[in-house]
This record gives C-alpha cells, sequence and structure tokens, in this order.
C-alpha cells in the first residue's frame, strides 16, 4: 500500500526539509522491505529482493514494485519536492515585502 502524500510528507521531513530519492520511493511502495536495485536509462529495476518479505497489514508475502510503479512513485515525490520549494519560496517573498 503506497503512502498517502501527506504520510510522505510527514514522514520524510527533516528539520523542516523535505527529503527525498529512491529510498523513500521504496520505504512509501514497500515499507520495511530489503531489496536492491539499479537504474539504466532511466528505468528502476529490482535486481535482488529477499523472499519472503511478509506484510503484517495485509497477512501476505509482499511482492516487489514493478520499475513502473518505482518510477511512477519517483515522480510524485519530485513533484511534492518541487511544490513545496515553491511554497516555501513563496514564503520568503512574503516576508520580505
Amino acid at each position: 500500500m503506497t503512502m498517502t502524500t501527506e504520510d510522505i510528507i510527514k514522514n520524510f521531513t527533516i528539520d523542516g526539509e523535505f527529503i527525498w530519492g529512491i529510498d523513500t520511493v521504496m520505504q512509501s511502495l514497500r515499507p520495511n522491505c530489503l531489496y536492491s536495485l539499479e537504474v539504466s536509462n532511466g528505468e528502476f529495476k529490482i535486481i535482488d529482493w529477499a523472499n519472503n518479505q511478509w506484510s503484517d497489514i495485509t497477512q501476505s508475502f509482499i511482492d516487489p514494485p514493478t520499475s513502473y510503479e518505482i518510477h511512477d512513485e519517483y515522480l510524485r515525490q519530485k513533484t511534492i519536492s518541487e511544490v513545496l520549494k515553491y511554497f516555501k519560496q513563496g514564503e520568503k517573498n512574503e516576508s520580505l515585502r
């Protein structure tokens, strides 16, 4: 289950800065799972996924996310970061007036 935008902002903001990258993408898609991945030509590919990763929430084994899921979540978090920066810059500009 993918985190909501609100959860992503709450969980990945440290000292007032939104921190994002492939680790937060994977944490959002499959919390606490073990994996290795590579990126080639903009495509994310899982090269190692520990077998028998269990979800207490769904009471089932967890499948790795697809490269499309990873790509989409990466773009979503990038967009969240850009929007937060935009509003933060707007706040700075307002305080200068």
